[in-house]
Order: C-alpha cells, then structure tokens, then sequence
C-alpha cells in the first residue's frame, strides 16, 4: 500500500455509515482532496479531535481505492475561533466554504492555503471580520486568475470593474459591471501588496472594506455562480 503526508485544514465533512466520516481538506501541495477518516465518530478514536474545523493538522494517508485513508492525524495549529463571536465564526466556516466551492480538486494550492490560515489567524487576533472578508474575497480572486490590472496613477473619481472580463475601466462600459469609488480601488492596489495585518493598521480599511464588499460578491456571483449556507451565520 502507497501512504504519502500532507499538512491540511479541514473545508468540510459529512457522515459516512457508522463511524467514518468523508473529509475534503485543503492542503498545500495536493489542493483540495477527498479522503475518508475510518471510525473517527468512536469515542476512543486516536484521529478524534485532530480532524475538526479550523485546525492545521499533519496527517498520514494511505492510497484507497476510491478514497484515501487517513491513517493518523496530529493537530499543530488550533485556531480559537469555536467559542468565538458569532459573527467570527460564521465568516470563518463562510472563507472554508468558499475554498470548497470555487477550487478546483487536485491541484496544488498554496497561496490560497496560506490564505486561509491568514485569514482565521487575524480573526483570532481580533482584526474586524468586515475587513478579513473583504481581504479574503480580493486575494483569492487573484489566486484564481481574476485580478484586475490597477495603473500606477489613479486620478478619476470612480472606476468600472467589467463582470465578464475583470477589467478596471475609467469609460462608463455597455456591458455588466459595478462601480467602484477611487479610495476602493486603491485599497484594492494594496491588498495586493500588503498582508492583513498590515492593511488593518490603516484607518480607513474597515470602512472602505464594508463599502466594496456588496461590489466584489457580485463579482463572485458572476464568475462562480455560487451561494453560501454560512452567509446565514452572519446575519
């Protein structure tokens, strides 16, 4: 039998027989994969614990037939997020949700990884949940090929983000766009260059971040044609 490991974080699960559970998991080097975790529901189960939401964990995994098997598990990153605000933890199963949603399985994915951790490690640290999930929703757009090219000079008072092409245009366009204010786009310029931590440090993130949002999820309607169960946690 092929065993191979991989650091990952679990995107979701769900219930298979008795005792095992189906887990897709977001890893660096394999992407998003599905894997089953045999008698991990028992009481007494060793992977118990270590295969929980918002936990890095190493794992062993052996090749399957249809799914791989993981065959042991160890947490080394617990993020403290479950007896957080409920408007923290619903963003923080919203950002998984949207990893299982528009990444496609099997294929190396380590910036939106590191993403993810990003993301949960400063919602923990008490950065404002607005500002984590705008960050988020811009950056992983860029992971997947939709980043649009913002010019070095920005002098015109609002910009045009086309929905089909993902263009930044000053020309008021036929087709379907949204519209986004000059300080948006410049935010935007340094999300791209910035950490969080780093853009939480500026006094108007927050707010400009609550102002872009509605505009880069119809974005994301768009492209993905996707909705979110967590959405409803956060309201």
């Amino acid at each position: 039998m092929t065993y191979y490991k991989t650091e990952a974080i679990l995107l979701r699960r769900h219930n298979l027989g008795e005792a095992d559970r189906i887990l897709t998991l977001l890893s660096p080097e394999l992407g998003k994969v599905r894997v089953v975790a045999k008698g991990v529901r028992k009481g007494r189960s060793k992977l118990a614990g270590h295969l929980e939401p918002f936990v890095v964990t190493q794992l062993h995994i052996a090749k399957g037939r249809n799914l791989d098997i993981v065959t042991s598990a160890q947490g080394t990153r617990y993020y403290k997020l479950a007896s957080a605000e409920l408007e923290q933890l619903g963003l923080a199963h919203l950002l998984l949700e949207i990893c299982d949603k528009v990444l496609t399985e099997q294929q190396p994915q380590p910036d939106a990884y590191s993403l993810v951790c990003e993301a949960l490690d400063a919602l923990e640290s008490g950065v404002a949940p607005g500002l984590v999930r705008h960050y988020f929703f811009v950056r992983l757009l860029d992971y997947l090929g939709h980043r649009p090219e913002i010019t070095d000079e920005l002098h015109n008072a609002e910009y045009y983000l086309l929905l089909q092409s993902g263009r930044l245009t000053t020309a008021r366009p036929l087709e379907e766009s949204v519209v986004l204010p000059l300080n948006v786009v410049k935010l935007w310029r340094l999300i791209y260059g910035n950490s969080l931590h780093q853009i939480a440090r500026i006094a108007t993130a927050s707010d400009l971040a609550q102002t872009a949002q509605p505009s880069v999820e119809r974005f994301y309607d768009y492209q993905f044609g996707v909705r979110f169960y967590s959405e409803k946690m956060l309201h």
